[in-house]
């Protein structure tokens, strides 16, 4: 549910930075920067704090927060009382939320079911977050045309309600850690990053997400202005919808993509799996840079954004089941 609604502010926000509040290509850059930068400041303190607290209560509740955040902005806009600092404000806010729903999420699952069957419940969660990644674009693009994307948003804090009330019902027995157990804060930190970057294959991984992160980010943000711009701007001249049909493709490629982690990670190897869907990845965005305008130049885009995230699909499924939970720890510390 949260992944459906996610998919329609991703593209929502977009648009109403890039069209209503007319930011520049800079400015849809901090945009972008600050629905991440809870990652980089707060990324390893969210680590500790799900392995010391019961993880279903603070999913529910980081669900909770992010519904009454994204309901601020159309509250906002319709008071014209919305800028891009306050949009920006809002954003960091709903990432820092989403930094440790993600933190306790990666951790959650491991509780719920056997470790054999790992890989296929994370497969299983893949090809749902993909339909919802396929689905949501195109329901966004056409909020947008109907109602703007300011009141689009509301469709994923509704989708966060749902989603927190969905997860208060999961019937789970969690412990914290105890008290008289728990060390200092800096020590798990410091421990925690340097198993990471010392571990001979986790560091590699590390390593390579970091720059991914940093590429992929890049990427994000022109994709959405060279589309949206006209051709007399170097971009294609879509429109809002063209754009979110775009996104759909990417979708279906995730949903093919993560059916096929199971068989990729039996038949290969994890290892060499990761390795070559990141060897691939980069292939499909040379048809994006190559898109002209006109119905070639979205066919191609659309393509791109397909053939990218099939890979993408088999890569994300494919990695955390092949760590031992105290392996995951660790990752989530460092």
């Amino acid at each position: 549910m949260s992944i459906f609604g996610s998919s329609v502010t991703g593209l929502a926000l977009q648009i109403l930075a890039a069209v209503t509040l007319h930011a520049t290509a800079t400015q849809l850059g901090l945009l972008n920067a600050v629905s991440f930068a809870p990652y980089l400041l707060f990324g390893l303190v969210a680590g500790v704090i799900s392995d010391r607290y019961r993880r279903k209560p603070l999913l529910v509740g980081t669900d909770l927060g992010r519904a009454v955040l994204l309901c601020a902005i159309p509250a906002l806009y319709a008071g014209g009382l919305l800028s891009l600092p306050v949009l920006m404000l809002l954003v960091a806010a709903t990432g820092t939320l989403s930094l440790f729903f993600d933190a306790a999420d990666q951790a959650f699952l491991p509780s719920l079911v056997p470790e054999r069957l790992l890989t296929s419940a994370n497969a299983r969660l893949e090809q749902s977050d993909a339909v919802a990644q396929s689905v949501g674009p195109l329901l966004a693009g056409v909020l947008i045309k109907a109602v703007g994307a300011p009141v689009a948003i509301v469709v994923d804090a509704a989708s966060y309600l749902v989603s927190g009330l969905i997860l208060a019902t999961i019937p789970v027995k969690e412990a914290a850690v105890p008290r008289a157990a728990r060390r200092s804060l800096l020590t798990e930190l410091r421990e925690g990053t340097s198993w990471v970057y010392r571990h001979r294959m986790l560091a590699p991984m590390a390593l390579s997400g970091h720059l991914w992160f940093l590429s992929h980010s890049i990427l994000v943000t022109v994709y959405v202005l060279y589309l949206l711009r006209g051709s007399q701007s170097g971009g294609l001249g879509l429109n809002e919808f063209q754009l979110s049909v775009t996104y759909a493709c990417a979708g279906i490629g995730a949903v093919l993509g993560g059916a096929a982690a199971n068989r990729c990670a039996s038949r290969f190897g994890a290892g060499r799996s990761m390795v070559v869907t990141r060897t691939l990845m980069p292939l499909p965005w040379l048809l994006v840079a190559s898109a002209a305008p006109g119905p070639a130049g979205w066919a191609m885009a659309a393509a791109g954004q397909f053939l990218f995230w099939i890979p993408m699909g088999v890569e994300s499924r494919t990695k955390w089941p092949t760590a031992s939970r105290s392996r995951r720890t660790a990752c989530r510390a460092g």
